[in-house]
């Protein structure tokens, strides 16, 4: 097959991209809860995105940290990411200090939940508030969702291991039987890393009614040659730990593939600087993950841009230490 330089025609790729809350609207409410999907919504995003995580009984819960001591999930609980909230668990060294999958729901909601984020120092030191923020499973959300009249298009990170890949099933069974009820027009698209759970969710796609879309989830060099090997037709780059240059080039090769057919849906996650943001948008994407939708919305619409300048808004500065993860 003959492949397309990488510097190609902008024109041929341009696309108006989906913008995603990513966890709805994670610097203003907290992060993978239905009132942060609402907020998003209202906030202008077109779809939002989720993750999903798997309880030893089979639950699965929003929750981004299906390891808690993990990089980024240390990280994320010392507040050095800017978060409307940080993920409260039981402290390091605790035995109930535990991966999401070796707990059962009720364990869990014993020793995980949010509490709202008070700056670096108090984070640090495990200065921790009484008043906490529960988290959500995924039967919460889909309760909720027929009265979001705005939300088309659900994105669900789903965080299981290569071993669960069965599981698949169950939940495409479930996102099959919502749409048959109270689900209406919500498309779902759900994305992982791992070959296994990709080839189960394309399966689960073809013989499902349509409303669920499989994502390949890339996040090294070669997105393309990564896609080929998956088999995929919908792939969701990430930026994370990579140059932009590097991701960038990576990203054009996929976005000339969907030009030539090979590829339906590049999906691309998660950019929050507005210099990169603009670029990404510019080179056009199906659809972008963020957690500045404003942001976002006032880059691809001059009017939206035109009203801040003419009327001012109130910034938040980010805190110098933080840090944006994926």
């Amino acid at each position: 097959m003959n492949e397309l330089p990488c510097q190609i025609d902008r024109g041929a790729l341009k696309r108006t991209p989906t913008i995603v809350g990513h966890r709805g609207s994670p610097r203003h409410c907290t992060e993978n809860t239905v009132a942060s999907v609402r907020r998003a919504l209202a906030e202008g995003a077109a779809a939002v995105q989720v993750d999903l995580c798997r309880t030893r009984d089979g639950r699965l819960v929003l929750w981004r940290d299906d390891r808690p001591n993990e990089r980024l999930a240390l990280a994320r609980q010392l507040g050095l990411v800017r978060m409307f909230a940080v993920p409260d668990v039981p402290r390091l060294g605790s035995p109930r200090r535990r991966a999401i999958g070796e707990m059962d729901l009720e364990q869990m909601r014993e020793t995980h939940c949010y509490h709202r984020r008070r700056g670096l120092v108090h984070e640090l030191m495990g200065w921790r508030p009484r008043r906490t923020i529960p988290f959500e499973t995924l039967e919460d959300l889909l309760s909720a969702a027929p009265g979001m009249l705005a939300l088309q298009h659900l994105y669900l990170n789903l965080r299981l291991e290569e071993s669960l890949a069965p599981e698949v099933y169950r939940l495409a069974a479930r996102l099959s039987h919502y749409a048959s009820t109270d689900g209406g027009a919500l498309m779902f698209h759900v994305m992982s890393p791992h070959r296994s759970v990709v080839e189960a969710l394309q399966l689960a796609a073809r013989r499902g009614p349509g409303n669920l879309v499989s994502y390949a989830v890339l996040s090294g060099a070669g997105f393309l040659s990564s896609a080929r090997s998956f088999g995929a037709h919908a792939v969701a780059c990430r930026t994370q730990g990579r140059a932009w240059s590097a991701f960038r080039r990576d990203l054009l090769d996929v976005l000339a593939a969907r030009e030539r057919g090979e590829i339906d849906r590049v999906v691309v996650w998660t950019v929050n600087d507005p210099g990169r943001l603009a670029d990404l948008l510019e080179l056009g994407p199906d659809a972008v993950l963020t957690d500045d939708i404003p942001l976002a919305l006032r880059l691809i619409h001059p009017a939206l841009r035109d009203v801040r300048e003419r009327f001012g808004e109130t910034i938040v500065a980010e805190v110098p230490t933080a840090v944006t993860v994926g």
